[in-house]
């Protein structure tokens, strides 16, 4: 299978096009990069916006790109965008403009700072040899935002992303700065890193670790100049994998980079020209992390988020692989269960919900009034967390929900799938998806179809448990030929007052038309003690 995954960093575009195998490896068939600097501009002044020229300069790659993936008989992109896309005003502009000058091939998901981070985890973890024992502190310098990850051989355990990037800094401190760097600017910079870095610094030192891993152009460039300074031909080695950059190498290179003018840093060998602008915001954040955290070295990787991508791939969708990091529990489902326990969701009646909706998803796709089979899982967990809000308050507690599941930085999803179930849990009551709420509004026709018939689905399984006693223990959806109405047979425990349930799920049945296009009826079991 030939699968496609594509980085959209605030600096770079990464495109890999690998073709996978049954045992969980791959072999690269086409890996590309360019530099865009889509977050150039982005971090002036107090709006973060995409300006048109950095758009213009990646969607014209992202093009590019989508032509080699197409080439190479790609099955399946995802292609994930990260800072610079996470914290536009204008980002829907740039997914949009993507998706459009790609002819669609390309469908852009923007990710969260802590989703970032796990794929960056996954990415390296696959590169490299890892003891069971062992405890790795994992760092990305990106453009916009650097992430720290603390894990082991087999899952992360502490994920972070911050606010400090070498064109975020550049942009804040050396901005049209052409000369040497003075040792006043260079402490401005280092302080600014040391505050940001101050909660999670005290997180990985209660944490621990026995080993420094780094990924990004940023960490590659300044380790190719310390083992082009040790080489007597000052070549670089074969393969900077696994290349130990030391905390006394990086020092001496910073002092040497901030003595350089911008031209001079421009001619130094192993930093190419295009990074001599940015180099020093990035090896401030280097230099300030290893000192904190006390780390005397780093273990260069020059994997990173777009092979993470093929890594999540692989767990999601193919048999489990045996070469790459895999946790025993979907990271989906951990992350989702951890906000359930944290909201102190009555587990219970959730799972009951769970299975009505998901029973009513399955029996009306039967029927073929929907076409939403990738859709299901998202139905599956915004049911789990529909209820989340009462954690807040029980008075408009959808509202809460939507909130705390839009929020939290779930693990393993993209921003659209995590709007999607935010959306779907909102609408488990009150008014039903209308076009002129904001929100819903704001979604892709197919979207808000999906969001009308899984919150539908949601809506019934609720209304079929409005006691939160389970009484109803099954339904069946009959409909003699298609258009005609559905009939919905109920199934409960024998003598059980049912009446509340009834009368709820009657009161869906307008919305059920809407979604789906044809009539609901109700059929009540004649067993059940249903009060007349």
């Amino acid at each position: 299978m030939i699968f496609g995954s594509v980085d959209i960093g605030t600096n770079s575009v990464r495109l890999a096009v690998v073709d996978l195998h049954p045992d969980g490896t791959w072999t690269t068939v086409a890996s590309q990069k360019e530099v865009v600097r889509l977050g150039d501009g982005e971090f002036v002044g107090g709006h973060a916006r995409l300006t048109s020229a950095a758009m213009h300069r990646a969607v014209r790659v992202l093009s590019r790109f989508a032509d080699v993936a197409k080439g190479y008989g790609a099955d399946d992109v995802v292609t994930l965008a990260t800072a610079a896309s996470r914290e536009a005003e204008n980002q829907e502009e740039f997914v949009e403009a993507v998706n459009k000058e790609s002819g669609g091939f390309l469908d852009v998901r923007v990710i969260s700072g802590h989703e970032e981070a796990r794929l960056i985890y996954l990415g390296i973890r696959s590169g490299i040899d890892m003891n069971r024992r062992e405890k790795a502190l994992f760092l990305d310098i990106g453009g916009g935002s650097s992430e720290l990850v603390i894990a082991d051989s087999r899952t992360h355990h502490y994920l972070d992303s911050l606010k400090l990037g070498a064109i975020r800094l550049t942009s804040e401190f050396l901005s049209g700065k052409a000369g040497t760097i003075s040792p006043g600017v260079w402490s401005k910079l280092c302080a600014k890193v040391r505050s940001t870095l101050a909660p999670a610094s005290r997180e990985i030192a209660s944490r621990g670790f026995t080993r420094m891993y780094g990924s990004s152009g940023t960490i590659m460039s300044l380790a190719e100049i310390a083992a082009r300074r040790s080489r007597p031909d000052g070549d670089a080695p074969p393969t900077m994998r696994n290349y130990e950059l030391t905390l006394p190498d990086l020092v001496s290179i910073n002092q040497m980079l901030c003595r350089m003018t911008l031209e001079e840093r421009r001619k130094v060998p192993g930093l190419t020209p295009e990074r001599a602008d940015i180099v020093i915001g990035g090896a401030a954040i280097l230099q300030t992390v290893m000192e904190t955290v006390g780390a005397g070295g780093i273990l260069i990787s020059d994997r990173g988020l777009r092979e993470g991508i093929v890594v999540d791939y692989f767990i999601r969708q193919l048999p489990q692989p045996v070469d790459v990091a895999v946790e025993p529990e979907s990271v989906r489902v951990r992350s989702v269960r951890a906000l359930a326990r944290r909201c102190k969701v009555d587990e219970a009646h959730s799972r009951h919900i769970r299975d009505l909706a998901l029973s009513l998803f399955d029996q009306t796709f039967a029927m073929g009034l929907h076409e939403l089979t990738s859709s299901r899982e998202l139905l599956d967990y915004a049911s789990y967390l529909h209820d989340s809000g009462f954690f807040v308050s029980h008075t408009n507690h959808h509202q809460h929900s939507y909130y705390l599941i839009r929020n939290s930085e779930l693990l393993g999803f993209n921003d659209i799938e995590i709007e999607l179930m935010a959306q779907i849990a909102y609408y488990h009551r009150k008014s039903p998806p209308r076009k002129r709420h904001t929100r819903f509004a704001r979604l892709t026709e197919k979207q808000q179809s999906a969001v009308r018939v899984l919150s539908c689905c949601l809506r019934l399984a609720e209304a079929l448990d409005r006691g939160h006693l389970a009484s109803i223990t099954g339904v069946r959806l009959q409909q003699k030929r298609h258009g005609e109405p559905v009939t919905m047979v109920i199934e409960s425990h024998p003598d059980v007052d049912i009446s509340l349930e009834v009368w709820a799920v009657e009161g869906q049945a307008e919305v059920f038309g809407r979604a789906y296009g044809v009539p609901m009826e109700i059929q009540r079991p004649p067993t059940a003690g249903v009060k007349a």
